[in-house]
């Protein structure tokens, strides 16, 4: 991933482009000579890569600049997994897509502190893309070494049912940040979680490891949960799969619906001690930023660009 730059650097590269375009770009014989001119396909295709970059950060306000610099993370939309050991593949995103992607991406990640991203997280690299396989399965994420990648179509809605009852769809922004604050929290799992968190996480099932027993991989793709579903201390289906997964889904809702959240399951002891614990993991990584008054903010969609100054 090229590095990103302001337009001062970007008119001296271009202004050096047409200096010695002839020797650069075609060659030192081709430059007292046009016949002789023989093109360098990679200064090229860097230089071409960088006015792309530079428009698409005109584009979004200089997103991928802010995030890198503050966050210390790099955004990648190119479709180059060399090196992974993983057998995956992906289609990039045309430049609007890859505009909203990234300011929606933008909004997401400074719900949470810079702090906790940069030291406490792992993350580095975001990889954003469409039609995501990972072993030629269909994913909407996952996370690895410090890089998240995020299948920006998987699933164009999902539907959330709980108890046979239709609560909402995910569509477009809500999807998208969803499926970031998932695998976001994958990450923090992978550098935080102790053996005795993941212990005291199990306990909260009153059937303890044997909860997670019951879980249907047969999933459907485009929803979140079976029409019918209604599992005592489960959000969904997904949920059931293991005690990561179980955690990882309810930070997904509670970074995007946490005051439905909150007051939705209530009645449900084991899952709001699991909303409860959540928290109190954010808690300590965030050095207690992400406090009371954090999620009265959240929920009123006040945390926006210069909270955390």
């Amino acid at each position: 991933m090229m590095e990103a730059i302001n337009r001062r650097k970007f008119l001296k590269y271009a202004a050096s482009a047409v200096a010695i375009g002839a020797i650069s770009v075609y060659g030192r014989a081709g430059y007292n000579d046009r016949k002789a001119r023989t093109p360098n396909p990679k200064v090229a295709r860097d230089f071409l890569k960088i006015q792309y970059r530079t428009k698409l950060e005109e584009a979004t306000g200089g997103t991928l600049e802010f995030l890198k610099r503050v966050y210390d993370v790099e955004v990648d939309t190119e479709t180059d997994f060399s090196g992974t050991g993983n057998r995956i593949s992906a289609e990039e995103l045309s430049f609007e897509e890859k505009k909203e992607s990234l300011l929606w991406l933008r909004e997401e990640v400074v719900k949470y502190p810079p702090t906790l991203v940069r030291h406490i997280s792992g993350l580095r690299k975001i990889k954003v893309l469409k039609n995501v396989y990972l072993d030629d399965k269909p994913v909407g994420g996952f996370s690895t070494d410090g890089e998240m990648v995020i299948s920006l179509d998987r699933g164009a809605s999902q539907r959330f049912t709980w108890g046979g009852i239709y609560h909402f769809s995910l569509e477009g922004n809500s999807l998208f940040s969803g499926i970031f604050h998932h695998e976001f929290s994958h990450n923090l799992q992978s550098w935080n979680m102790t053996q005795e968190d993941y212990s005291e996480w199990i306990e909260l099932n009153p059937e303890g490891r044997n909860a997670y027993s019951k879980y249907n991989p047969s999933i459907i793709l485009n929803t979140l949960n079976s029409p019918d579903f209604k599992a005592s201390g489960f959000l969904c289906e997904n949920s059931m799969k293991d005690e990561k997964e179980d955690q990882a889904d309810i930070a997904r809702l509670l970074m995007t619906e946490s005051d439905w959240m909150i007051s939705s399951f209530k009645e449900d002891a084991v899952l709001a001690s699991k909303i409860e614990k959540c928290r109190e993991y954010y808690y300590r990584w965030s050095g207690g930023k992400m406090n009371e008054m954090y999620w009265r903010d959240l929920s009123e969609d006040m945390i926006k660009e210069g909270y955390w100054d």
